[in-house]
């Protein structure tokens, strides 16, 4: 159900008078006086009162009709992640890892290196792997010359 302009002025303002809630508003108290008089205040007025009593101007409109309750919604994922601060991020972060397991970060960490890499394998000396002797690359160092350059 809809609340009337007067009966939400008086909630907001813990029944201050007209001249008190106009003067923290910033607003004239003749043009709050004469709205209030009509039950119909100006949306203008509405936000401005609203942010004088630290209360939400968008509730504020729902509240008196001014905006749809569909209007109030979670904003989307990359609005709410550019105006999140590094610390809200990182605690988030923190949070969802602490759900995922009881092991510390760095363990998981760890862990998911692990899962990702894949280890070379590496064999110690002259194995016969079945690749034909031809087949393979001579690690040696180059020599320069030819076997005649060699004294006997």
């Amino acid at each position: 159900m809809q609340e009337t302009h007067s009966s939400w002025f008086k909630r907001v303002t813990r029944n201050d008078s007209n001249r008190r809630a106009a003067d923290l508003a910033g607003i004239s108290p003749v043009t709050l006086g004469r709205q209030l008089k009509a039950d119909d205040l100006s949306a203008d007025l509405v936000i401005k009162l609203a942010q004088a009593y630290d209360e939400s101007p968008v509730v504020a409109l729902v509240d008196l009709g001014f905006v749809s309750a569909k209007w109030i919604q979670e904003v989307g994922i990359t609005t709410a992640l550019t105006r999140a601060s590094d610390e809200e991020l990182t605690d988030e972060l923190l949070r969802r890892l602490q759900l995922l397991d009881d092991s510390p970060v760095d363990e998981l960490a760890s862990r998911r290196a692990k899962s990702n890499s894949r280890t070379p394998v590496v064999r110690s000396g002259w194995e016969d792997n079945g690749i034909p002797d031809d087949a393979v690359a001579d690690s040696s160092p180059e020599v320069g010359g030819t076997l005649d350059d060699l004294d006997p």
